[in-house]
C-alpha cells in the first residue's frame, strides 16, 4: 500500500483489464495525494484477461533475475 518495494512484495501484471471500481478507487486515491492507496483482499477480483492470458511477476526489494540462472540463486 506504500507504492514501493522497500518492504513486502510487488506484483507486476501484464495483459489485465483492471476491474473498473478498483481502478476508480486507485485514481481517486492518486488524485488525493497517494496517502492511502487501495489494497485487495484474498479472492477479490482485480480484473480480467485481455486475451485469455496474463503474465505475472513478483518482486521483493531485490532485482529481477532471469529464471534460467536459478542454479545461482534458488
Amino acid at each position: 500500500r506504500e507504492d514501493n518495494v522497500v518492504r513486502g512484495y510487488t506484483l507486476h501484471v501484464l495483459g489485465l483489464c483492471v476491474e473498473p471500481t478498483l481502478l476508480d478507487t486507485y485514481r481517486k486515491s492518486d488524485a488525493a495525494g497517494r496517502k492511502d492507496l487501495p489494497a485487495v483482499k484474498g479472492n477479490q477480483p482485480i480484473g480480467r484477461s485481455k486475451n485469455g492470458e496474463i503474465r505475472v511477476g513478483i518482486r521483493d526489494c531485490g532485482s529481477f533475475m532471469p529464471p534460467l540462472s536459478k542454479k545461482d540463486w534458488w
